[in-house]
């Protein structure tokens, strides 16, 4: 009980802190964190609600979507929580595990790099 009292201030904290700085200090201590899932739901309502596409960049507006999906892709794959299993462990070894964040990472950074002034409604 009292954690859960702790916590609801806490939240009442960063929620005044979102007001007022815009960002709240629990999204400073695990930033990775949340901007893999603010950006993939930014991705993911994109994806539903475009209807034009950047024609320079890319032919169709399912060719973009498919862009869109791919980055999803690879922003999913750079959360830890994505290669762990039902008890909690990771199913790769730390070398594999660095080694695939690294990568879906940088497939990542390079389409976001690619279309970062296409990505719009």
């Amino acid at each position: 009980m009292w954690t859960k009292i702790v916590n609801l201030c806490y939240e009442v904290k960063y929620a005044f802190q979102r007001m007022f700085r815009g960002y709240g200090d629990d999204e400073v201590i695990d930033f990775d964190v949340h901007f893999i899932k603010r950006v993939s739901r930014i991705l993911n309502d994109m994806h539903r609600n475009c209807d034009c596409y950047p024609a320079y960049k890319v032919n169709s507006l399912s060719e973009w979507r498919w862009k869109l999906r791919q980055m999803q892709y690879y922003l999913a794959r750079m959360d830890y929580d994505f290669y762990t299993n039902a008890d909690g462990d990771y199913e790769l070894s730390p070398e594999e595990l660095d080694e695939e964040l690294e990568l879906n990472k940088q497939r990542f950074f390079s389409l976001l790099s690619e279309y970062f002034y296409n990505i719009w409604i």
